[in-house]
């Protein structure tokens, strides 16, 4: 049973600072992890709502390494005493003296509570939410041949504690809140998808604001597609909205440049260290620190203080995301990047807020500049090979240029190309940085990430074909 007079906030940072100087002289290395998490889930659709749905977890995980062994215990905390539990069984298990082998050694009865008190914590208007999306579905019945309209909300507030291999602690909260908007319409005969993205975070959630503006925004846009024009397959130039096209840099770059890929020979640019592949004004970074992103790690799951690492700096790669073992192993310094979905996971090398960095060019100067191409807003579903960088992306939405000015709206298609290629040809730089939201997964773990990019130009892609 899980008692309610328990909670994250109890938790004495000195006792177990104590707990951890007990094993860490059996160890080469030890970190200790606790997490509390309060979820919201919440649907609304034409057919049916769901919720809002409450639940919270509460768990630890422990870590150790001694020589060429590696054992992580995890277990969910129902009571203070299971803490214990988890520390005597690690000591029970090294003074053994048996080889446990390069494995995790698990203690999980995960639990999900469910509470409709749990509510509060989020302190939402949630019969204005409900009225709002009335709102939104009586103004795109009345501008659309509306086919289907969802609205789904998910918030997260998580207290998280780390005991870091030198005793140290560092204790992290964050409150956020997601929304994903999805309108399905007929446009003459044909079945057309739209999806909107937004979010908040910190102590005050406008979640009524957030529904209201970007819905009625989707609307609007899905009103202006008048007609699609097919793309027919050829070579022309590819300007990406400002965010829309930070998946690519997400996807084609990113995942090749963290550590473990580069470790394993798994990524384009394990050869290319220190080489110079793109143009001077490209600069791709990653970075944790800053409180207004999306993904907000001052120190990271390993306790590693978090930085803004330079991936491609002027053109040329300059670093890799590490987290502790994969920094020892290259011989570099740690970035913070050691992130995990869960105290159930180890943590792993993963991404966090990455984009590339704006230049002087505004939007209006790169559209202009354009006498034949396409205006990507939207990319969905794609495939990276990371050892050759050779991608595969749907773009979900977009518009033809023409002679300079944006003009007739297109059917989904297909884009294909190369992380090298795209990385060279990107000819134009806006002055226009926006980040989307979204979850990576990696290693059976999905995690929050944010990517972004100022509105840009790759020269002579090669693009369309019906998706």
């Amino acid at each position: 049973m899980i008692k309610d007079n328990f909670s994250i906030e109890k938790i004495d940072v000195v006792e177990l600072a104590e707990l951890q100087k007990r094993i860490i002289p059996l160890t080469d290395y030890i970190d200790f992890y606790i997490e509390e998490v309060v979820e919201m889930s919440w649907f609304l659709g034409l057919t049916e709502r769901v919720g809002p749905l409450f639940s919270t977890n509460r768990g630890a995980g422990l870590r150790i390494i001694q020589k060429n062994n590696r054992m992580y215990l995890c277990r969910t905390l129902a009571e203070y005493k299971d803490i214990y539990e988890l520390f005597e069984m690690a000591l029970k298990k090294l003074s053994t003296n048996i080889e446990y082998g390069i494995k995790y050694q698990t203690t999980n009865n995960y639990f999900q509570y469910q509470n409709q008190s749990l509510h509060q914590k989020f302190n939402l208007p949630y019969e204005e939410i409900d009225f709002v999306f009335n709102e939104l579905e009586y103004f795109a019945r009345e501008n659309l041949n509306l086919y289907n309209l969802s609205c789904h909300i998910s918030g997260c507030l998580k207290k998280v504690i780390i005991l870091d291999h030198e005793g140290k602690s560092i204790e992290l909260a964050e409150n956020k809140l997601k929304v994903k908007l999805n309108i399905m319409f007929n446009l003459n005969g044909e079945m057309i998808t739209k999806t909107k993205k937004c979010f908040s975070k910190g102590d005050n959630f406008n979640l009524k604001e957030l529904i209201k503006k970007n819905g009625f925004d989707l609307v609007k846009e899905a009103k202006n597609c008048v007609r699609l024009k097919t793309v027919k397959p050829d070579k022309m130039d590819l300007v990406l909205a400002p965010g829309a096209g930070g998946i690519l840099i997400h996807e084609a770059c990113g995942h090749a440049l963290e550590a473990d890929e580069i470790l394993e020979k798994n990524s384009v640019f394990s050869y290319r260290l220190g080489k110079k592949i793109a143009p001077d004004y490209i600069t791709i970074c990653d970075r944790g620190h800053i409180e207004s992103d999306w993904v907000y790690e001052p120190y990271d799951s390993e306790g590693t203080k978090s930085n803004s690492v330079y991936l491609i700096k002027d053109g040329v790669i300059s670093g890799v995301m590490t987290d502790l073992r994969t920094a020892k192993e290259l011989n570099f310094k740690p970035t913070g990047n050691g992130r995990r979905e869960s105290f159930q996971f180890q943590p792993i090398c993963r991404m966090r807020n990455t984009y590339l960095e704006p230049r002087e060019y505004s939007p209006e100067e790169i559209i202009k500049s354009t006498k034949k191409g396409i205006y990507a807003t939207e990319f969905s579903g794609g495939e990276v090979n990371t050892q050759t960088g050779d991608f595969i992306f749907g773009v979900s939405s977009g518009y033809l240029i023409e002679n300079g000015e944006i003009t007739d709206a297109i059917k989904p298609f297909l884009y294909v190309g190369n992380t090298l290629d795209v990385l060279s040809r990107i000819d134009m730089v806006g002055n226009d940085l926006k980040f989307e939201i979204g979850d990576c997964g990696k290693s059976g773990q999905m995690v929050d990430v944010s990517y972004g990019q100022p509105t840009l130009r790759i020269s002579s892609q090669k693009v369309g074909g019906l998706r």
